[in-house]
């Protein structure tokens, strides 16, 4: 009784203990997890996936804290404002809705695009969030308000991510088309356009330091800018499948990478060699997320399962 109890225990918080590497797998997605996002102070795992909810989770235990509802399609990414007191979430329903994560309730919904919302990202000082859409616009909208500031239309289709850089002077989207747009925040101008991949652009990450930007995408290819200058400074990889997300860490020494294989690879980024591969999804990774720490990655996949991660043999931390 004592064991069928406790099998009862971890099927109520969607919950199975995995071995070495691999911290926990969460069960709580009916289908595919699209984004992941920690909260500044690590306690809350957010999660966006393809059955119109974000959930949120405690990363230590696995434990479900709350399913937000009220986007009415997929949910294509999720955010967390700078302080912790905004998630933000970006939907296939045209819509992206700002949360009390705290109070795990409902504040506004932003409407303005016409088409899905592919992405959402907080500018560091937390005043400001930019939301990447199949529309091909990216919106800049006032947190305070909750209005459009302005509206920005680079001519690539359909833009699948968008990110600022640490220092909020830039503003970067990565499109259909392949190509990697680059504007000036405080003017909103378009600065340059960088091409280099050979499919869509599926995810952007600066260094914690804003020197680099290394990018993914859907052709395969892993690459590294400088965003100042416009330039290609490396070719990190060239895959015959799909590259589908990534993050630095906390203190850039090492980088995340989804693919379509089903696997994680870690790279250090001194050297930009890969140094491990995380083993144990059986889907393609469409989301990693480091936590504040450095300490452990999440991981989120096409076969409806989140999975963490120890990263202290790698020098997490």
């Amino acid at each position: 009784m004592r064991f069928l109890l406790l099998g009862l225990v971890l099927l109520a918080v969607h919950l199975v203990v995995l071995g070495a590497g691999e911290l926990l797998t969460i069960r709580a997605f009916p289908a595919w997890v699209f984004s992941l996002a920690f909260s500044p102070d690590g306690k809350v795992l957010a999660a966006g996936g393809w059955d119109s909810t974000v959930r949120l989770f405690d990363p230590l235990s696995g434990e479900e804290l709350a399913v937000l509802r009220g986007h009415t399609g997929w949910v294509h990414d999720v955010a967390f404002s700078p302080d912790g007191g905004v998630l933000a979430s970006g939907a296939r329903d045209r819509s992206v809705r700002l949360w009390d994560p705290k109070n795990r309730v409902q504040i506004s919904a932003l409407r303005g695009h016409k088409a899905r919302v592919n992405s959402v990202a907080f500018s560091p000082d937390g005043e400001t969030l930019a939301s990447a859409s199949r529309d091909g616009t990216v919106i800049l909208w006032a947190l305070s308000t909750g209005r459009a500031l302005s509206t920005l239309d680079p001519g690539q289709g359909d833009l699948l991510c968008v990110e600022f850089s640490p220092d909020g002077k830039l503003l970067v989207a990565g499109s259909e088309e392949g190509s990697i747009v680059v504007w000036d925040v405080e003017s909103a101008r378009l600065r340059r356009i960088l091409h280099g991949h050979w499919g869509p652009v599926r995810a952007l990450g600066f260094s914690p330091d804003g020197r680099t930007l290394a990018s993914c995408g859907l052709g395969g290819r892993f690459l590294l800018w400088d965003p100042r200058a416009g330039r290609l400074l490396r070719v990190l990889a060239e895959y015959h499948y799909r590259l589908y997300s990534l993050s630095f860490s906390p203190t850039g020494r090492l980088l995340a990478l989804g693919r379509q294989d089903h696997n994680v690879a870690l790279f250090d980024t001194a050297a930009w060699e890969e140094i491990a591969v995380l083993r144990g999804h059986l889907g393609g990774v469409l989301a990693v997320a480091f936590s504040p720490d450095g300490r452990i990655l999440a991981s989120g996949s096409a076969d409806d399962t989140i999975k963490l991660w120890d990263l202290t043999p790698y020098g997490g931390g």
